[in-house]
């Protein structure tokens, strides 16, 4: 049996008999720190909402602790998106809920050794919650260094071998999370990935926030071009709408937010011998500039065509590379390619300069 040592705001887990000692760690929320003497956990500030809670943010935490609680073993969540997108109030709304329910939250918010962390985690017995904040930050996933850093917790996040537990994992990129993470319920049971805001939730946000709820459809409109809008930017352009009483057209002159792309949108049709193949709508590029473009063909689809002499782009899947050095014309706004048997037809359909018209 685990035996929970207290001294001041520091707690180490010892099967000794001492002074001040628990056989169950307190609800509360504690950081794992390490010294020479061993890892131990350190009681820190409770967690706090905001006044108001938008979104789905409280039916995903009820999904997640209701699994939680009905499993007969450790569950994984991982958190993805950009910073300001909600992760880590999704994370903190879920600690705050089973806080009440007489769960304890432990923090890994360090990098330690991943074999040491997990033999001092399984020496927690409690059923908590365990949450790494960036955890490709702190736990590396490279194939030529650090790759075992990753790897080194996989046997903690199978979560068979240790009482139950909610591991949390907060991550700004996929591109660095270990594959075995992913496309793995084994280990991580759900993913929830945190991308741009709903209309719904921006509308709800600015029906709330916003002074003057006219300017609420063309925020709407900016959350749809801007991409990843995260509640940083929402929360950040509605600030700046009220204290200066201007457009968030205006406001976006000022702030550090952006369309997604500055390069003009064009429309791509593929041609054979006079025969319209395919129309890519919405293409932003440049054609003078960019390195390539390319135009994706699957297999399904180029069988049904009948196409052949494409350019090879990822396994199976084959394309046409709009490069600069293909272009045989250019008409006013138009762009033609010849591509082997193939002509590529891009005209300009909207320049980037008309966001603000988009927006007004």
């Amino acid at each position: 049996m685990a035996i929970y040592t207290k001294d001041g705001n520091n707690i180490r887990i010892t099967q000794g008999m001492d002074a001040d000692i628990n056989f169950k760690l307190p609800s509360c929320v504690y950081a794992v720190n390490q010294n020479r003497n061993g890892f131990y956990l350190t009681k820190t500030d409770d967690f706090k909402l905001p006044e108001r809670v938008f979104g789905n943010v409280a039916d995903i935490a009820d999904r997640i602790i209701t699994t939680f609680k009905d499993r007969q073993r450790s569950t994984g969540v991982l958190l993805s998106g950009l910073k300001g997108s909600g992760k880590t109030l999704l994370s903190k709304f879920i600690s705050i809920e089973l806080l009440k329910q007489g769960f304890p939250v432990v923090l890994v918010n360090n990098s330690f050794d991943p074999g040491e962390l997990m033999e001092f985690i399984m020496s927690i017995e409690d059923e908590c919650v365990v949450i790494f904040d960036e955890f490709e930050k702190n736990y590396v996933c490279d194939m030529d260094i650090d790759q075992a850093q990753q790897d080194g917790l996989m046997t903690l996040f199978d979560g068979t071998i240790e009482a139950k537990k909610l591991y949390i994992l907060t991550c700004n990129d996929l591109g660095d999370i270990h594959s075995m993470l992913l496309n793995r319920p084994g280990r991580m049971y759900y993913h929830i990935g945190h991308s741009g805001l709903s209309e719904d939730t921006i509308r709800e946000f600015c029906n709330i926030k916003l002074n003057d709820v006219s300017h609420t459809e063309s925020i709407v409109k900016i959350g749809s071009l801007v991409g990843d809008f995260s509640f940083d930017m929402l929360d950040v352009l509605v600030e700046e709408v009220n204290r200066y009483n201007i457009t968030p057209t205006d406001a976006l002159s000022f702030l550090n937010i952006k369309p997604e792309s500055r390069y003009d949108t064009y429309c791509i049709s593929v041609y054979r011998d006079d025969e319209l193949l395919k129309v890519f709508n919405d293409v932003q590029y440049d054609p003078l500039y960019s390195d390539s473009e390319e135009l994706l063909f699957y297999a399904k689809e180029r069988k049904s065509l009948d196409m052949e002499g494409l350019d090879k782009y990822d396994g199976s899947i084959r394309c046409l590379s709009l490069m600069k050095d293909r272009i045989s014309s250019v008409h006013q706004d138009t762009f033609v390619y010849n591509i082997n048997e193939y002509k590529v037809v891009s005209k300009k359909v909207r320049e980037s300069s008309d966001f603000n018209r988009l927006i007004a």
